[in-house]
C-alpha cells in the first residue's frame, strides 16, 4: 500500500513538473490522462511539444454570482474563454489565384469631397493590393500569385491575369489597363459572377487556392437580382461581398455571402477603402487555420450569427494571431465542469485536430465569490454579448414594439456607462466601441442605410476584425427616423397623434475609431500598406 502511495506521489510529481516546464516553454497541448494511461500520455506530450500546432485554449475566466446576491441573483454564470492562433509569418500557400470583379457602373462616378471619383479610389487602391502582392513575392520567391480582374456595369471588361513579380513592364502594361476602365452602364452582379465562373484558369484551380472579391456601389438592375439567383452562379473558392456606401443593397450582400459560406464588408467611407481590402487580404495571405467547430459541454456559447445560446459554434477561418473570444454561460449553482472541445485544419499543412480542456476550478456554491472579487474581464464580455443581441435584434427587426425598443437600448447605454464610469474604463477602447455599436443599433433602426452599418458592426464584433465603419454621416437620417417614429406612434395609440419625440436620445459618440480594439500588430502593417494617398506612392 505504502508502496503505490509513493508510485503515485512520484508519477504527479513528474507530471506537475513537466507541465511547468511546458508552460514556460508557451507549448500548448490538450491531456487528458489517469493513472491507468499515464505513462502513454506523457510519452504523447513529450512528441506532440515538436509539431507546429496553430490554435490553443487560453485564459478560462468565470464571472461567478455572489451567494450573498440573494435579491438580483441572475439567472447564469458568466464565464469566457480565448481561441488564440499561433503567429504566420509567412504565406501558407504555393499558389493562389485572386478574382476581382469591380464595379464600373454610372454609379462609380460619385465625387467626394476631394474631387475624387468612386471608380478612382476603387482603381487606386487595386494597384495598393498589387505591390503589397510585389513585395509578399520578393520576400517568398518560391510562391506564385496571381490575380484574375474583371469590370463589370451591364456587360463584362475582362481585363485579364497578371502574374505578380513578372516583371516591371508586364506590371506598367497592366496598370494601364486598370486605369483604362471608365464608369459607365447599369448593374449586373449575376453577369459578374458568370464572368468568373466561366474563367477557365479559376474553374481548373482548387477551392483552396483561390478567393473571389467583389466590388459594388450600388443594387442590381439588369440579369438575376436575387441573392439565390446571383450565387447560384457560384465560381467556388472563397468568396468576399464589399458594398460601397450607402446606397448599395446591403441586404443582398449579406444574404449572398451566408447562402454561400462567404464574407460580407462594407465601406462606409470609400477613402478607407484601402484598410478594408488591407484586412481581407490579411487573412488570404496569412491565414492561420480553417474549418474551426467548437463544442461547448456544462455551459452553453454565445452565437452572435443568429443570436441564440447552444452548445456549438462554427468559425469559416482565423488568421495570424487571431484572438476569438468565446461568451460562455451556465446556471448559477452549476458545479458541473465546462470542456471546450476544438477541431480545425491548420492550412500549412491541411492536418485536422481535436483538443479539449477542461476546467473545474469553482464551485458556484460555496460561499467563496465576494461581489467586490468579481471577475473584470467576464464582465466586459457578458455588455459585448448584450450589445451583440442588441444589434443582432436591431438588424433583423426582431422586436414587437420599437419604442419599447428603443427605450431598453436607451435604458442599457446608461448602465454601460455606469459600469465604466464605477470601473474607471471610460477611456477603455474596449468599452467605448461597445458604446459606438448601441448607437449604430438605436440610430440604424430608423435609417435607410442602418442595415449596412448595423451588420458591419455586428460581424466586425462577433468575429473580432480589424476594421470597423465610422463614418457615421449616412447613417443619421432625421426625417426618415421621424417618419418611422410617428408610424410606430400613430400604431401604438389608435391613430390618434399624440406623442413626440422621445425626450432622451442618444448622444453621437465621441471616440469613433476606424480600426478597433482587436486589431493585431501585422493585420495593422497590412492595412496601412493598403492605404496609401492617392496622389502619393500610386504606381503607374
Amino acid at each position: 500500500m505504502f508502496c503505490c502511495w509513493i508510485q503515485t506521489y512520484l508519477l504527479n510529481f513528474l507530471y506537475i513538473n513537466y507541465k511547468v516546464y511546458l508552460k514556460v516553454n508557451e507549448t500548448k497541448i490538450e491531456t487528458k490522462y489517469s493513472m491507468i494511461n499515464h505513462q502513454y500520455i506523457m510519452s504523447s506530450l513529450a512528441t506532440q511539444s515538436t509539431m507546429s500546432s496553430k490554435l490553443f485554449i487560453e485564459n478560462y475566466k468565470i464571472l461567478q454570482d455572489a451567494p450573498e446576491n440573494k435579491d438580483n441573483r441572475p439567472s447564469h454564470n458568466y464565464h469566457s474563454v480565448d481561441l488564440v492562433t499561433s503567429s504566420v509569418t509567412n504565406p501558407n500557400f504555393e499558389k493562389f489565384l485572386l478574382a476581382l470583379n469591380v464595379d464600373r457602373s454610372g454609379s462609380m462616378d460619385a465625387r467626394d469631397k476631394t474631387g475624387k471619383t468612386s471608380l478612382e479610389y476603387t482603381i487606386h487602391t487595386v494597384k495598393c493590393l498589387i505591390d503589397y502582392l510585389e513585395e509578399i513575392k520578393t520576400n517568398n520567391p518560391n510562391i506564385n500569385i496571381k490575380v484574375l480582374l474583371n469590370a463589370f456595369d451591364d456587360r463584362q471588361l475582362k481585363i485579364g491575369l497578371y502574374e505578380i513579380g513578372k516583371d516591371k513592364d508586364s506590371k506598367l502594361k497592366y496598370f494601364e489597363k486598370i486605369n483604362s476602365i471608365k464608369p459607365r452602364g447599369s448593374t449586373n452582379i449575376e453577369g459578374a459572377f458568370q464572368a468568373i465562373l466561366h474563367d477557365e484558369l479559376y474553374l481548373e484551380t482548387s477551392d483552396t487556392e483561390k478567393a473571389h472579391i467583389l466590388f459594388t456601389d450600388g443594387q442590381p438592375n439588369k440579369g438575376r437580382q436575387s441573392a439565390e439567383g446571383i450565387t447560384s452562379a457560384n465560381p467556388g473558392g472563397k468568396q468576399i461581398y464589399i458594398g460601397y456606401g450607402s446606397g448599395h443593397d446591403s441586404k443582398l450582400l449579406q444574404q449572398m455571402a451566408k447562402n454561400v459560406n462567404g464574407d460580407y464588408h462594407f465601406v462606409d467611407n470609400i477613402e478607407n477603402a484601402g484598410m478594408v481590402y488591407g484586412e481581407i487580404i490579411h487573412s488570404i495571405l496569412f491565414a492561420a487555420v480553417k474549418n474551426i467547430k467548437v463544442k461547448v459541454n456544462g455551459a452553453e456559447v454565445y452565437n452572435f450569427k443568429n443570436n441564440v445560446w447552444s452548445n456549438e459554434i462554427n468559425f469559416n477561418s482565423f488568421s495570424s494571431e487571431h484572438t476569438q473570444t468565446l461568451i460562455l454561460r451556465s446556471s448559477w449553482d452549476s458545479v458541473e465542469p465546462v470542456s471546450v472541445n476544438i477541431i480545425y485544419t491548420e492550412i500549412s499543412n491541411n492536418n485536422t485536430h481535436s483538443k479539449t480542456d477542461v476546467f473545474s476550478e469553482y464551485n458556484c456554491t460555496n460561499g467563496e465569490s465576494k461581489e467586490i472579487t468579481r471577475n473584470l474581464d467576464v464582465e466586459k464580455q457578458v455588455y459585448r454579448q448584450k450589445t451583440m443581441e442588441i444589434l443582432s435584434k436591431a438588424l433583423n427587426r426582431d422586436f414587437t414594439d420599437v419604442l419599447d425598443f428603443k427605450e431598453s437600448i436607451i435604458a442599457f447605454e446608461k448602465a454601460v456607462k455606469e459600469f465604466m464610469k464605477n470601473k474607471n474604463l471610460e477611456d477603455d477602447p474596449f468599452m467605448l466601441k461597445l458604446i459606438a455599436d448601441i448607437y449604430i443599433a438605436f440610430t440604424g433602426i430608423d435609417s435607410y442605410s442602418g442595415n449596412a452599418f448595423i451588420g458591419s458592426r455586428l460581424t466586425s464584433q462577433g468575429c473580432q476584425r480589424a476594421y470597423q465603419v465610422s463614418d457615421l454621416s449616412s447613417l443619421r437620417q432625421p426625417a426618415e427616423s421621424q417618419m418611422t417614429f410617428r408610424s410606430a406612434c400613430l400604431q401604438r395609440n389608435n391613430g390618434f397623434d399624440e406623442c413626440s419625440p422621445p425626450a432622451t436620445v442618444l448622444a453621437v459618440p465621441k471616440t469613433l475609431r476606424q480600426t478597433s480594439c482587436y486589431t493585431t500588430p501585422s493585420q495593422q502593417r497590412t492595412m496601412r500598406s493598403m492605404s496609401q494617398p492617392i496622389d502619393g506612392g500610386d504606381a503607374n
